[in-house]
């Protein structure tokens, strides 16, 4: 599931400070991929974990949970488009061939966007000639 990856044990994840790392065995609920260093516990059940806590947290109370979740957005949005960017940059081919391939297979998904994007212009057309506006 992991692809190839180099064990390591949890002693030495922590001598070397890394967030991660691999042992190559199973965790108690079957899945063979990555622990995490500060609770041993493997990713997979730990994302399992906190999307679960997160759902409870939601049904419990919608609205506070939105506000957090806005929240978060608003504190971390500008470190997060830095990472996009950051990413982009770095892996710039890639990702433009990725973009390539995604609007080759899916070209009604491409003229869909297309008709909503000019629909959405001349509608804004129409109000500056409603209003008298010169473009």
């Amino acid at each position: 599931m992991c692809g190839e990856m180099k064990i390591i044990s949890y002693q030495e994840a922590k001598a070397l400070e890394l967030k991660r790392y691999f042992t190559g065995k199973s965790c108690k609920r079957g899945h063979i991929c990555e622990r995490l260093v500060s609770s041993r516990s493997c990713v997979i059940c730990s994302y399992k974990q906190h999307r679960e806590r997160q759902h409870q947290l939601y049904r419990k109370d919608p609205e506070a949970a939105l506000e957090r979740f806005r929240r978060r957005y608003r504190e971390y949005r500008e470190a997060a488009l830095e990472r996009g960017r950051k990413h982009y940059w770095a892996n710039r081919e890639a990702v433009l061939e990725r973009q390539r391939q995604w609007r080759r297979e899916n070209p009604e998904a491409i003229r869909k966007e297309s008709r909503r994007r000019n629909l959405q212009i001349r509608r804004a057309l129409a109000v500056v000639r409603e209003l008298g506006l010169k473009l």
